[in-house]
């Protein structure tokens, strides 16, 4: 699941906090505009009980 799709469901600013970033930066995130640090995809991850993946977030479709 991209992290846009988990998002739509679920408030930004109360995952950015969980994830300690802000929402403005989640927002980056969830529209590509950003790949987040390996360790951000983790907590992302960590965050969506695995149904945001880390390799989904580094490597997401159609992106080189």
């Amino acid at each position: 699941m991209t992290l846009n799709k988990y998002l739509k469901r679920k408030d930004r600013e109360t995952f950015a906090e969980l994830i300690g970033t802000t929402k403005n930066y989640v927002n980056l995130l969830a529209c590509g505009s950003r790949i987040p640090s390996r360790k951000l995809a983790l907590k992302i991850e960590k965050a969506t009980k695995s149904e945001v993946t880390v390799l989904e977030l580094l490597f997401p479709e159609g992106k080189s």
